[in-house]
């Protein structure tokens, strides 16, 4: 009896202890994920001499003599762009904006020269290539892009890829949309589309303006971080099956998706 009573004991004991620490893990996940993501880009910053600006929607990013300060040893260019119904960058080093604009145009600014993105139209298509030895580049490197395109532009395929930095796309609708960051943030404002494919390594992912979202196939993962959803917390995975063409895939390793 004795034994059995001791046997108890210890079970319950047991199973407080991983009650106690699952409720101080979830409790702390923000907190982790603040620290595992400042010694992250602390160590980057370090090894690379690499300003972490990140920008958002609400930085104007037309250049102007403020702007001109930050970049003030580095180049700058102002281009009227062709019409254009798809969109491919494949970018190491960018802050990309597209939003709407008065005419097609791209303005870009970058701290050197072997930052400086290539362009060209084929047959409709714009594509944005930036190649770059980061290691070799001495002092900030920074490279601020921002595509214009008129009102009521409507896109067949965007698939936007960068290493370092930040996506920010607004007042478009794209009918497929392919966002891929390692390092920085992914933020769509106002955004039409029909599928919608993300994946960041270490950042964040976020919707906003976006009142469809019940009819849409979802498949969203956060391993470190959560998911909410209008405010509503969902966890680290979330699933959504509807019967519609419709889709959202959306996968991070460490940060939150936002869907408001």
């Amino acid at each position: 009896m004795k034994r059995k009573t001791y046997l108890i004991l210890i079970w319950s004991i047991t199973l407080c202890v991983i009650v106690c620490s699952s409720t101080i893990t979830f409790i702390k996940s923000k907190e982790i994920f603040t620290k595992v993501w400042n010694d992250v880009r602390n160590e980057l910053e370090e090894s690379f001499d690499f300003d972490f600006k990140f920008m958002s929607k609400n930085n104007d990013w037309n250049l102007n003599d403020n702007d001109a300060s930050d970049f003030s040893s580095g180049k700058e260019f102002e281009v009227n762009l062709e019409e254009f119904s798809e969109l491919i960058v494949d970018a190491n080093i960018m802050c990309f904006q597209i939003k709407e604009g008065e005419n097609w145009r791209i303005e870009c600014s970058y701290s050197h020269n072997q930052l400086k993105p290539e362009f060209f139209n084929k047959n409709g298509t714009l594509y944005i290539n930036q190649k770059s030895q980061i290691k070799h580049l001495a002092g900030s490197k920074n490279c601020d892009l921002l595509i214009t395109v008129p009102a009521n532009t409507e896109l067949k395929k965007a698939v936007v890829k960068v290493n370092i930095g930040d996506i920010d796309i607004s007042d478009l609708t794209v009918k497929k949309l392919e966002t891929d960051v390692n390092i920085g943030e992914i933020e769509l404002d106002s955004v039409i589309f029909d599928t919608l494919d993300g994946e960041v390594n270490i950042g964040d992912f976020k919707i906003e303006d976006f009142n469809n979202f019940d009819d849409y196939n979802v498949n969203l993962k956060a391993d470190l971080g959560e998911i909410k959803i209008h405010r509503n917390s969902y966890g680290k995975k979330m699933l959504q099956k509807r019967n519609s063409s419709k889709k959202i895939d959306i996968e991070i390793n460490i940060g939150q998706i936002d869907i408001m």
